[in-house]
């Protein structure tokens, strides 16, 4: 049983991950979101400091901060966003 549970709890990450790479086409051709920002962001210990290094108001920046945003359940934030 608790091998069930840890691999619904896999698939259930390995879909999150999906639609996060899924997300990222959608993002301007002229400002590429690649793999290493996104890491840089994603693992930093300050994210708030990684998200500064973004152009600001850029659409990666606005995608990453609601994501954070969205992950921290201030969803009434990533309203204020879109």
């Amino acid at each position: 049983m608790r091998n069930t549970t840890f691999h619904r709890s896999l698939i259930l990450a390995g879909c999150a991950f999906t639609a996060l790479l899924g997300a990222l086409p959608r993002l301007s051709a002229a400002e590429e979101l690649d793999i290493p920002t996104l890491e840089a962001v994603v693992l930093a210990d300050d994210r708030a400091h990684a998200l500064a290094g973004l152009v600001p108001d850029s659409d990666a920046q606005r995608f990453l901060t609601g994501l954070g945003l969205q992950a921290a359940g201030d969803l009434p934030a990533v309203d204020r966003l879109i």
